[in-house]
This record gives C-alpha cells, structure tokens and sequence, in this order.
C-alpha cells in the first residue's frame, strides 16, 4: 500500500516525505545494536530525550492533523 504512493509529492507535517517511509519497509526491526539503521534504537533515544527534556519551545514537533473517517451514512 505505502508503495503504491508516488514519489515528489509534498511532505506531510511530520515533513517526511513518502520516500522516508519507504525506505524504512524493508529494514528490519531487530538489528545489531549501534547499527545506524536500527530504527527502533533511533526512535527509543529520541522519546528518552523528549522525555528528559521535552520538545523545543520554537518547533512544531507536536502539531498533528485529525481528520475524521466517517462510515457509511454515519455523521
């Protein structure tokens, strides 16, 4: 599915592009430790950090979009 996406097209506000994304599917989860393309490594030091220090006053870390997905007739 993420595959099918096409390439060059606008970041969403996270900033990662789609290509990102589809670098990382075929990286395992587990890898050795200290390997650089370890993601779960890579993302359990950026949550320590976030949780030691929190996030950066002048960044937009933490902005999010919700946008419902209605079902069928259901409002």
């Amino acid at each position: 599915m993420l595959n099918d996406l096409p390439n060059g097209k606008a970041a969403g506000l996270d900033g990662l592009p789609y290509e990102f994304w589809k670098w990382l599917g075929p990286i395992p989860l587990e890898r050795n430790a200290g390997d650089p393309s370890n993601i779960t490594e890579c993302l359990h030091t950026v949550f320590l950090d976030i949780q030691c220090h929190g996030v950066a006053p002048d960044t937009r870390f933490t902005e999010g979009w919700i946008c419902p997905l209605y079902k069928k007739k259901d409002r």
